[in-house]
């Protein structure tokens, strides 16, 4: 094996196996949301993975006769990412509906759905480095420099994974194709490592013809970000916004003035907190501008201002539910850095922004808190959804009013998250 192609094995091995962790908590997404424990979870597995597949492959590269077969767990790997890639969003719903809907029932279940779609890849393309390293040393004082040199091929390769997917792929060919396009370089390598160069082209086309076969190009309905993947629904006179093939994330009808969804307390907040109709408005996120338009319904003479951190559904809204109808004055950029820009108070801040039915973690806590309460005229009230995290957030909102508004004695907590038909919306006030 030359030296170029025992890099570029190494190189292929760490784009397919990254692409596909950082691809995973995505698909996994419909089925468990997208939290800290889903990113912990697939990182964990992905680490047991490489280490498990790392020993083994050391193993194997004593034995020359063995070690000659590291194309095959390149091969092999790359056809397991490509795989793991269009079965997770099928075999994820259906290990989960086989467990407890509890917390420790579907983190059994995540972490079952996790190994099944990352431990035999992980496994096969960890052992690719130490077989290449084998084949790439020829003396033992080359040791040291044959190791740096795979070692940065790898890192590389790793790097690649991890960027494009996010920064061009998801948002060309959705998530799946990204997982398999980043999987046909493995296999293409290792075919050529085998120097059969005519079942190298046939793999090259039989991977070009999966990958259109899963690929999603953007529409005008339906398309992917690097935050998430949406979708446009028609639903007779109304049209829904749903992120993550299930998650309703902003409703528009004619007439509008209720939604029956979470949207709706953020209406209800302000007489139950006991303050006078707002003027001036901060909406954290925006996703449709269902919440844009409800309060320019309620208050058409408010003066609203809003923040997206995702230009396509910026652009979604403008075209598809009548944002501009809104009045509202929309900014592209994290909703944090652009409240600490603001230089003129609100009455009301409303924080909408949400990632598979819950508010970002950096806008639940007590220094968000505290930085929005700098920005309240007197008498002005933040309002978020705490989701399943109402306490953390509840806590943050006492401690900002607290910290910066002493004197205050009431205000609402925390607005209803979106919940199943049939649990009504829950509302708090802050002691």
């Amino acid at each position: 094996m030359t030296r170029l192609t025992a890099h570029a094995c190494a190189a292929t091995a760490g784009l397919a196996i990254m692409a596909l962790e950082i691809c995973g908590p995505r698909l996994l997404a419909p089925a468990y949301g997208s939290g800290t424990i889903v990113w912990s979870m697939v990182i964990a597995t992905t680490l047991l993975a490489l280490a498990i597949g790392g020993m083994h492959g050391g193993r194997i590269s004593e034995d020359d006769a063995r070690a000659a077969s590291m194309p095959f767990f390149l091969g092999l790997g790359g056809l397991s990412v490509a795989a793991s890639g269009c079965v997770t969003p099928i075999l994820a719903p259906a290990i989960s509906s086989r467990f407890p809907f509890g917390p420790w029932g579907q983190t059994c279940a995540l972490a079952v759905t996790a190994a099944a779609v990352l431990i035999a890849p992980g496994v096969l393309l960890a052992a690719v480095f130490p077989l290449c390293l084998r084949a790439n040393t020829s003396t033992l004082e080359r040791a040291g420099r044959s190791y740096a040199s795979l070692y940065a091929a790898s890192t590389l390769g790793s790097l690649a994974g991890v960027l494009l997917p996010p920064l061009m792929l998801m948002g060309l060919v959705g998530t799946r194709a990204s997982v398999v396009c980043c999987s046909l370089p493995a296999v293409v390598t290792a075919v050529v490592a085998m120097r059969r160069k005519g079942i190298a082209a046939i793999a090259l086309l039989a991977g070009g013809g999966l990958l259109w076969g899963v690929a999603r190009p953007p529409t005008s309905t339906a398309w992917e970000s690097a935050y998430g993947a949406y979708e446009i629904i028609d639903q007779g006179d109304t049209r829904v916004l749903a992120v993550d093939r299930g998650l309703c994330y902003s409703v528009l009808r004619r007439d509008m003035r209720q939604t029956g969804l979470y949207h709706d307390v953020f209406l209800a907040a302000p007489a139950l907190a006991g303050f006078r109709e707002p003027r001036r408005i901060a909406v954290v996120g925006v996703a449709g501008g269902t919440l844009l338009h409800l309060f320019h319904r309620a208050w058409p003479q408010a003066e609203i201002d809003a923040v997206e951190i995702d230009p396509s559904l910026v652009a979604a809204a403008r075209e598809r539910f009548d944002l501009g109808a809104t009045g509202a004055s929309v900014t592209c950029i994290d909703g944090r850095c652009w409240l600490r820009d603001k230089t003129t108070p609100f009455d009301l801040i409303a924080v909408d922004a949400m990632t598979t039915g819950v508010p970002p973690t950096h806008l639940l806590s007590q220094e968000f808190f505290t930085e929005a309460a700098v920005h309240l005229k007197p008498g002005g009230r933040q309002h978020a959804p705490a989701a399943r995290r109402s306490g953390q957030c509840g806590a943050a909102a006492r401690a900002a009013e607290h910290d910066h508004h002493p004197h205050r004695r009431r205000g609402l907590e925390d607005a209803a998250a979106p919940r199943p038909p049939g649990n009504r919306p829950r509302l708090a006030r802050m002691a």
